[in-house]
């Protein structure tokens, strides 16, 4: 036995140095997938560090600053303003409020197709006719408006004079634009809200189509009956109505979305604004009242109720954040747009 073992001693020796040599001759190497190099050549950047200023918190006796100013406010008498004209053949149905310069306001009249101008008095100065019904109408500069009117599937330029509207040139979407705002160099719209694939879209300010936002990243879809859009005055978000999800859904450029705000004293969510300090208004169209929001989404209070208030459509604050403008759709005040301050 003793001999046996001596003899295979050797052997199993021989193999074992045979197989440790093999194994420390073993070398591995990673080599990246030519597609994943072809990716990340054509990839501009793979993130962005994105700067959001905020107002200061210092205590109330350490500081003047205004943060908590319109979250404390409360809002005056609602003075309402009758802007029907002769020339209208419909009752008026204002879908898209908003100030320019001086004081002055412009509204689209989706049922007699036209905008009008009222001055700083909320009196009517000037009416616009145009091809089909507007839905929108924003300020792109001191004396530029842009407006959707999506049965022409077009956004029109139009210029406004100290008194008078005129169409300055138009370019078409290809798709049904409805609530527009102008964001840093473009135009971000909600489009298509009575289709399968709602979405809203970005253009360039003669019309090309830079990107679209219609999916979420689980594969959902992000919107279902988009309608009025605004953006921060930083304009890095833009905040959706959505009257089929009953929310409110703010996105980023980059398509992130940042939150949905539902409420149940929130119903068919219609026109958006923001102030100068990040708060939200949302007018419940069909709950008869505007809800006020920080920007991260969280209610600070239910401004107007019922009793001031029918079917608010539209709204739009002044730059100075000391004014509305509302529309009503209900029956009995279609035909009015209501104004209102700060107490």
């Amino acid at each position: 036995m003793k001999r046996q073992i001596q003899t295979k001693c050797p052997v199993y020796e021989e193999i074992l140095r045979r197989d440790f040599n093999n194994s420390t001759r073993i070398e591995y190497e990673l080599r990246q997938d030519p597609y994943v190099g072809q990716i990340f050549n054509e990839l501009q950047s793979i993130a962005a560090v994105v700067v959001r200023p905020s107002p200061s918190r210092l205590p109330g006796f350490l500081s003047t600053s205004t943060e908590t100013e319109f979250s404390r406010k409360e809002l005056g008498k609602f003075e309402h303003h009758e802007v029907s004209s002769d020339r209208d053949t419909n009752s008026c149905c204002f879908s898209g409020a908003t100030f320019i310069e001086g004081g002055r306001i412009v509204l689209a009249d989706w049922n007699n197709a036209c905008l009008k101008l009222l001055n700083n008095r909320g009196l009517l100065i000037h009416r616009l006719e145009l091809p089909n019904n507007p839905w929108d109408v924003k300020p792109l500069s001191e004396n530029v408006l842009v407006v959707t009117v999506p049965g022409e599937q077009k956004i029109y330029n139009i210029k406004c004079d100290k008194s008078v509207l005129e169409v300055e040139s138009s370019f078409d979407t290809d798709c049904e634009c409805w609530g527009i705002v102008p964001i840093q160099d473009k135009l971000a719209v909600t489009c298509d809200p009575w289709s399968k694939a709602p979405s809203v879209k970005l253009f360039t300010m003669d019309g090309k189509l830079l990107s679209y936002y219609q999916k979420e990243n689980s594969g959902g879809t992000l919107f279902a009956y988009p309608e009025h859009i605004a953006t921060d005055t930083e304009q890095e978000v833009l905040y959706v109505s959505d009257a089929r999800k009953q929310m409110l859904i703010a996105v980023t450029l980059d398509g992130c979305v940042l939150f949905r705000y539902a409420h149940k004293q929130l119903r068919a969510p219609a026109g958006v604004t923001t102030d100068t300090q990040g708060n939200v208004y949302i007018c419940g169209k069909e709950s008869q009242n505007i809800h006020q929001i920080t920007k991260e989404g969280e209610l600070i209070r239910i401004l107007a109720k019922k009793e001031n208030l029918g079917n608010p459509r539209a709204i739009s604050i002044h730059p100075d954040c000391d004014r509305f403008v509302i529309s009503d759709v209900s029956t009995d005040e279609c035909d009015d747009i209501i104004t209102v301050s700060w107490q």
